[in-house]
């Protein structure tokens, strides 16, 4: 995942050279991330996290309207 300052967002997930690519928008209130994403093949993710003083995010994702559907996850900054 990608996270750009103005607002948009790329997620690759697959291996390298074959990853499906979705892009979206996010937003940040207070420790708050939430997500939203689009895949080129049709579907919606949608992402709720909590930003961590250690730079982790840390959240629930699923599959539009739902954003806990898909399970949970961790990424570091890098």
């Amino acid at each position: 995942m990608i996270i750009n300052t103005d607002g948009t967002l790329k997620v690759y997930d697959g291996p390298v050279g074959s990853a499906d690519v979705a892009t979206g928008t996010w937003t940040l209130t207070g420790q708050n991330f939430k997500a939203t994403y689009h895949y080129v093949e049709g579907s919606d993710v949608m992402v709720n996290a909590v930003l961590n003083p250690s730079n982790l995010l840390t959240g629930t994702w699923g599959f539009a309207p739902s954003n806990t559907s898909g399970g949970s996850f961790t990424l570091t900054k890098q």
